[in-house]
């Protein structure tokens, strides 16, 4: 964990983040003037959670990446492979804010976005957490982002120069991905990710996961209990940041929204 908290803020560290963010927004606006398009949709965001795990957890910033998940911008492409009926049928996408129309299109957009133009998108994602990291360290915080916050798109393997280009922010998600295809071997050291059940998660995907090292997060529908599948249940609803509790773990979190009253399987009765 110690890796994770690494913090180097220094006045040459500083300056280099600056001058990077600057070549960085250099580099998108002569790209988006080369296609005549105007992004000025704002990629990295806050939400509730967000919000919530700044306050308590004062040494970390916190933002979001939050993007419509599964085929729900684009019909024909996904941003979530490994989605399933039950998860899809009780998403937290239009809970709370997510229900209304701007924020709706905000989300579609971004995914739109980033299906249609990865390139720019990466060149804006890139400039957006320049400036974030610069900005968090000039507050003496460290940076945490968490790019599929509605999505799951292998970051590690679809635009590995990401999360290489900033080795002092914290990246880390929720996946539903097998464990064998993206197993932590495979992934930048300042990248965690925490394996999320299903209602199609196999007991040997669990046990997979577990025996790795890597923790999963299960949604139980009225209270945690102490132990699932033999292992502690930790709260996963108290803060955001799951890098931060102890692995292997099941973090529980309580059904929200919809998944209260889900029959697919996806929401755990203790």
């Amino acid at each position: 964990m110690a890796s994770y908290l690494k913090l180097n803020s220094n006045k040459k560290a500083l300056a280099g983040a600056l001058t990077m963010t600057r070549a960085l927004l250099d580099k998108y606006e002569v790209n988006a003037m080369s296609i005549k398009v105007n992004h000025n949709i704002s990629l990295l965001t806050s939400n509730s959670k967000a919000d919530k795990t700044n306050n308590l957890l004062s040494q970390f910033e916190v933002k979001f990446l939050q993007m419509a998940p599964a085929n729900e911008a684009d019909k024909y492409q996904t941003v979530c492979r490994y989605s399933t009926p039950g998860c899809r049928s009780v998403c937290i996408y239009r809970n709370g804010n997510g229900r209304y129309p701007n924020v709706i299109n905000s989300r579609t957009n971004k995914t739109l976005f980033y299906l249609n133009d990865t390139g720019l998108f990466m060149d804006k994602l890139m400039v957006e957490t320049a400036m974030f990291e610069a900005g968090t360290r000039i507050q003496g915080k460290v940076p945490c982002i968490r790019p599929n916050t509605l999505s799951d798109i292998p970051w590690e393997q679809k635009h590995p120069e990401y999360m290489a280009r900033f080795p002092d922010v914290i990246f880390y998600d929720y996946t539903k991905w097998p464990y064998l295809e993206r197993p932590d071997e495979s992934l930048p050291a300042n990248y965690h990710l925490v394996y999320s059940r299903s209602d199609k998660t196999s007991d040997r995907e669990i046990d997979t996961n577990l025996n790795n090292g890597r923790s999963v997060a299960v949604v139980f529908r009225r209270e945690l209990p102490d132990k699932y599948c033999g292992v502690k249940v930790v709260d996963g609803d108290r803060h955001d940041l799951t890098f931060l509790h102890s692995a292997p773990s099941i973090i529980g979190l309580l059904a929200k929204g919809m998944a209260k009253t889900d029959t697919s399987g996806f929401a755990v009765d203790k």
